[in-house]
């Protein structure tokens, strides 16, 4: 990941891994002030073999070190959370999806 500033310079850098073998980074927010979040999930891929119970990860880093300062595993099967949407703090997570009769809604999430 780089860090570039309002003028288009990259002020700095740092590597950005998964949390868990089998996600990939699907969508990255901000998380209140000064913090950002990454949601990570499986991307089926079709292949023998594949996997999809890996459960959803976010985590939460501040982005001036690169730190990762939280990670949260997603609830599985009760609820989908089909697309992050945005976070009030690092601790508090809204996600887009769609009810049964395919019109959408809000999903809010506070981790435990």
């Amino acid at each position: 990941m780089d860090i570039v500033s309002s003028i288009g310079s990259v002020e700095h850098g740092f590597k950005l891994s998964p949390p868990a073998d089998g996600l990939s980074g699907l969508q990255m927010a901000a998380a209140g002030p000064g913090f950002l979040f990454v949601f990570y999930d499986h991307v089926a891929t079709g292949e023998r073999g594949d996997n999809s119970q890996y459960p959803g990860l976010i985590t939460v880093l501040y982005p001036q070190t690169g730190e990762v300062t939280a990670i949260y595993r997603m609830p599985q099967a009760e609820t989908d959370f089909s697309a992050s949407a945005c976070a009030a703090s690092p601790k508090d997570f809204f996600f887009l999806s769609a009810d049964d009769q395919g019109f959408l809604k809000v999903i809010h999430y506070l981790p435990n």
